[in-house]
């Protein structure tokens, strides 16, 4: 969910996304669906590829992830509003136990 003091409503949010399995680091890669194998964190996230998410009204969005695994899942992202203000790279970390 993300909203702007303007109210003007979300243009784009790009996300990208990294998966620690083990001691294994992966990168999500948008425009092929795929997960590649990096070496470090820092690879990861140089391999990974944004991806365009689905904005749903003006202050809601979604995104599908598939292939997740369980490990340690990294988020980033980038909203811009409609009527150009982009905010900072938003990152978010979860633990996944199923899967």
């Amino acid at each position: 969910h993300a909203t702007d003091g303007a109210g003007t409503g979300l243009a784009t949010v790009r996300v990208r996304a990294i998966e620690r399995r083990g001691s294994a680091w992966y990168a999500y890669r948008a425009r092929t669906h795929s997960w590649v194998r990096a070496g470090s964190r820092a690879a990861a996230l140089r391999k990974s590829g944004a991806g365009r998410a689905v904005i749903a009204g003006s202050t809601q969005w979604s995104y599908r992830l598939p292939g997740v695994r369980r490990g340690s899942l990294v988020v980033r992202l980038v909203a811009r509003d409609k009527v150009g203000n982009t905010s900072r790279v938003l990152s978010y970390s979860q633990l996944l136990t199923h899967g």
